[in-house]
């Protein structure tokens, strides 16, 4: 079995919005018996990525941050913040912006206390003026995971057709019901893998554009009679435009319905293609064979693909990380 193929085996199966990785993952990582070329194509693919890296480095430092310097740049800009008091707030941002010490004291609720006694309540207290807690603390970190998610999907997408490619010969029987049914090959069974994804990656970026429309402004659910400029704030957060009517954007959800289905759907696929792959590679079937395995501490027989093995639960794990988000 060619590096690529262990690698899909492996790689497809890591969950795709997972959290950052912890200790036990990298010691988990670093007992993988895999030659170089397959840990390294492993890697490219588990959000150890040029891409993914970016897409955390635009979204840093963090979302209420990023939240509260945009309202402020704007009721700056709309002139709400007084002229001879910019200056001061913007210098001020800027500072929060690079100290994370004064990021980690300070939580969405304290962040108007936290510059009225940096800089007086005449000079910074219209900071927060016209909103309420900031709108878009929940879609903001959605959309960062939801990125690197779909950039991650894509490249695992690249090494199933890479497989299809080479493998489009190799024939294997089909199963129906868990009897021979048609001869096909493993080529076509690798692409039943990759369409689907492929349409739930058109619900994902549907989704991604729902989750793009800026809610901030809207108030308690009738907006604010101050002159703020709400297409400005979306525009300052990379939106992609207005939910304009404030009383359904402060309760829309439509958004996260959207990615949980497509999510769903992907993670239903992959563990169908985790249970084939064990099942295949056990000693009745012998159709592959996988370098990535562990041992039974009481049966040395006994070997198993380890991420096969957990990919038939990742569905369940998917869908509390997205919400958990």
């Amino acid at each position: 079995m060619n590096p690529a193929m262990k690698a899909l085996a492996v790689a497809s199966l890591m969950p795709c919005f997972a959290p950052p990785a912890t200790a036990q993952d990298e010691n988990w990582m670093s007992e993988l018996k895999a030659d170089r070329e397959s840990l390294e194509r492993l890697l490219e693919h588990t959000g150890i990525t040029e891409l993914t890296a970016r897409i955390d480095a635009a979204h840093a430092p963090s979302t209420d941050t990023w939240i509260h310097a945009a309202w402020a740049s704007m009721l700056m800009k709309q002139g709400i913040i007084p002229k001879e008091s910019a200056p001061k707030v913007a210098g001020a941002l800027l500072e929060f912006w690079d100290s994370p010490a004064a990021r980690r004291s300070v939580n969405a609720r304290d962040f108007q206390g936290y510059f009225n006694e940096k800089l007086g309540s005449p000079v910074a207290g219209n900071l927060t003026v016209g909103r309420v807690l900031p709108s878009g603390r929940m879609e903001m970190p959605v959309r960062q995971q939801l990125l690197k998610g779909m950039a991650l999907l894509h490249g695992l997408q690249e090494i199933l057709l890479d497989g299809a490619d080479e493998y489009k010969a190799a024939v294997m029987p089909g199963y129906t019901h868990n009897r021979h049914a048609q001869p096909t090959t493993l080529g076509h069974y690798l692409l039943a893998v990759h369409d689907p994804i492929e349409q739930s990656l058109e619900g994902l970026e549907r989704g991604y554009a729902s989750m793009s429309r800026s809610r901030l402004g809207c108030g308690a659910l009738a907006g604010t009679s101050w002159p703020v400029d709400r297409e400005l704030v979306a525009d300052y957060l990379g939106m992609g435009g207005l939910i304009e009517n404030t009383h359904y954007a402060v309760a829309s959800s439509d958004a996260f319905v959207v990615v949980m289905a497509d999510l769903a759907n992907v993670m239903a696929v992959l563990s169908r293609m985790a249970w084939d792959f064990d099942v295949w590679s056990t000693n009745e079937y012998d159709f592959i064979d996988f370098e990535v395995c562990v041992g039974s501490f009481m049966m040395p027989q006994k070997w198993a693909e380890r991420a096969n093995q957990g990919g038939s639960r990742r569905p369940g794990s998917a869908r509390r990380r997205s919400w958990g988000t």
